[in-house]
């Protein structure tokens, strides 16, 4: 940070006139920082007497910097030190030392690992959305009748296997219990009585489902498996959604479920952190107009965890 601050501001009361301005050594993500201005004429609303120096220790300051398109930077700090300088060869001045946080143009690693948080989910989620789209041309729709039908589970997992002709071989699925369950009401709606009951007994309804291309061979198999993508009834229009999200669930091999943990978890850290963060570059201790920021990233948070919580049940 080359520049000196244009406006130094404490107790309300800005100071324009600096003299001088400099800053060392690196401490827990802060610097200490020493700044020189021409002490106030007594009278003035800032002029110090002989017992207020004193009164300044850990008191919040604030600096603005010249940004980027003429905007200002505000950075704040806490005065450790305050005091005034009179010699007989130059004017009166004020001497203020303390601790700032986030200089003007530098990014703490601190920082940079709350972004690197926000950001790594946000690339896995891009990769895993790009080879959901390259997983789609490596499948062939395949359309038969239910001639079989059987659910079972445990507590979470729902498990349906089919015999569909003309093909030999079982289809075979298993999902669990998803944020959106379209995939599951679309096989559910096969069985649904006219009464709107689930009768797992009803066959003969014709459907259309995917497999994967290079389970072509494996079709006659009558001892084999094959996994099942998108299967709904044949009448039921085809919808775009609801196809990709399945993939998204067969893709992630039934860790879709701990990916959107996982991401929620790394979120709610992000959220945490950011509180931290707000807390020790505002001094809310002591500056309450800012707590708005702490409290809106600890409710954030809070949410996230209810979430996190809420999925491990």
């Amino acid at each position: 940070m080359k520049e000196n601050p244009i406006n130094v501001s404490i107790k309300g009361f800005a100071i324009s006139d600096i003299s001088n301005f400099r800053y060392g050594q690196q401490l827990h993500d802060q610097r200490f920082f020493e700044l020189k201005f021409r002490r106030p004429l007594i009278g003035d609303p800032f002029s110090l007497g002989t017992g207020d120096p004193e009164s300044y220790a850990h008191q919040p300051v604030t600096l603005q910097f010249p940004g980027a398109f003429g905007k200002m930077r505000s950075v704040s700090g806490t005065i450790l030190k305050l005091e005034f300088i009179s010699t007989a060869a130059q004017a009166a001045e004020v001497v203020v030392s303390g601790t700032m946080y986030q200089p003007g143009g530098y990014i703490s690693k601190f920082s940079l690992a709350l972004m690197a948080l926000l950001i790594c989910p946000i690339i896995f989620a891009g990769f895993l959305f790009f080879y959901v789209s390259h997983f789609n041309h490596s499948l062939s729709k395949t359309e038969g009748t239910v001639s079989y039908f059987n659910e079972s589970g445990t507590k979470g997992t729902h498990n349906y296997t089919f015999k569909i002709s003309p093909y030999q071989t079982f289809f075979n699925r298993s999902y669990h219990t998803p944020v959106f369950s379209t995939a599951r009401q679309n096989i559910d709606a096969l069985f649904n009585a006219a009464d709107g009951t689930f009768d797992e007994n009803l066959t003969g309804q014709k459907v259309t489902f995917y497999i994967v291309n290079t389970d072509q061979n494996r079709l006659n198999n009558r001892d084999g498996k094959i996994d099942f993508l998108y299967m709904k009834s044949a009448v039921t229009p085809h919808v775009k959604f609801d196809y990709y999200y399945d993939l998204l669930i067969y893709i992630t091999d039934k860790t879709w479920f701990y990916f959107v943990w996982i991401t929620e978890l790394i979120m709610e850290i992000f959220f945490f952190s950011c509180a931290l963060y707000c807390y020790k570059m505002y001094a809310l201790d002591q500056q309450q107009k800012n707590r708005i920021l702490w409290f809106t990233s600890l409710f954030i948070a809070a949410l996230l965890n209810i979430g996190v919580l809420a999925m491990m049940l």
